[in-house]
């Protein structure tokens, strides 16, 4: 008779399971609240994102518009960097080149002495930026930018 009455028990907590299960209604993935999707009537929707950088000539605009999106933020990134570096605006430093390059590693082609890097096929740039006459060469991944300098 326990035996009897312990399946039972077995069965009816089985079935509040499932019952329990099955009364939860079924909500799709995609479903976004409507406050999410809303764009307040007092800012207007960004055309363009704040890290692209802006051509000053149309010889740059041309390369620039070989760059995908990565490419042109890494581009932003390079300017802002060397900008900040020389403490000039960056709208001083221009664009004399721009290159989508394949690294042979994860040092950009440009490894520092006592530095390990990842031997992995890199994606990148490679960008050569100029201010008051004196040229710089940026290498850039997909997620980082940096100055390569030559070795002294």
């Amino acid at each position: 008779m326990n035996a009897r009455i312990s399946k039972m028990g077995a069965a009816l907590l089985v079935l509040a399971l499932l019952a329990g299960c099955a009364a939860s209604p079924a909500v799709p993935p995609t479903a976004t609240p409507p406050a999410a999707t809303a764009t307040p009537a007092a800012q207007p929707p960004a055309t363009t994102s704040p890290a692209q950088p802006q051509p000053v000539s149309p010889q740059e605009k041309a390369i620039v518009d070989k760059l995908d999106d990565a490419g042109r933020q890494m581009l932003a990134a390079a300017r802002d960097d060397l900008a900040g570096r020389l403490k000039v605006k960056p709208d001083q430093v221009r664009l004399v080149k721009a290159e989508i390059m394949r690294w042979s590693d994860s040092s950009l082609g440009c490894p520092q002495p006592g530095m390990m890097y990842a031997q992995v096929i890199t994606p990148g740039y490679q960008f050569i930026l100029e201010v008051d006459g004196k040229e710089y060469d940026y290498r850039a991944s997909q997620t980082r930018v940096a100055l390569c300098e030559p070795q002294k």
